[in-house]
């Protein structure tokens, strides 16, 4: 059986790509050694499905078109910075988001309860919508990490649109994970409210 890894996700458009790349900047010149996301490949993933038949493409494809159609187009903005699990003990640097966060939410739900409906089952963690700008890979001095989080706490980007919903393939090659897109629906498509 052939597979493909996939993840579901809301591109960004290029003004967050610039206060990602500022982000990551002030990290390097600082001589905080990450594994930086590559500023192509940060997205807001709402669901990482990983291995799945290339069977299941279709049905997924259609979840993908149904939840964007019943979901009205929202404004984001990129606001604040954070750590998985905690700025104490990271392994992964986020990008937080705020603005319109009900919609995204609601958008989540839809599209777990459409996949739910094509055999994908529902996660069991809460949905912390975030940007991946980086992964800790060594031993970091955490005083002086603690510090620079402090310091970059109210970066943030312009408000954008999320109108757009994106079914990714993810190739893992040796310079770093490569997303193709399988299919793309448009956010509120379906929904004619103003």
């Amino acid at each position: 059986m052939t597979t493909v890894r996939t993840f579901i996700a809301i591109e960004m458009p290029h003004s967050v790509m610039e206060i990602v790349r500022q982000t990551q900047q002030v990290f390097r010149q600082a001589g905080i050694r990450l594994r930086w996301v590559r500023r192509e490949n940060v997205h807001l993933t709402l669901r990482f499905l990983g291995d799945i038949s290339i069977d299941a493409v279709p049905g997924i494809q259609h979840a993908l078109e149904r939840s964007a159609a019943e979901t009205p187009a929202f404004s984001l903005q990129v606001k604040g910075i954070g750590a998985f699990p905690s700025v104490a003990r990271p392994k992964v640097v986020w990008l937080g988001l705020q603005g319109q966060l009900q919609p995204l939410e609601d958008l989540y739900r839809r599209l777990a309860l459409s996949l739910s409906e094509v055999g994908i089952p529902s996660e069991n963690r809460p949905f912390r919508g975030h940007l991946t700008i980086g992964r800790v890979k060594d031993r970091i001095e955490n005083e002086h990490f603690r510090s620079l989080m402090q310091r970059m706490s109210d970066v943030q980007s312009e408000s954008f649109i999320a109108d757009r919903l994106c079914f990714f393939k993810s190739d893992l090659t040796p310079g770093g994970a490569v997303y193709t897109p399988l299919a793309q629906a448009k956010i509120g498509f379906g929904n004619h409210s103003d």
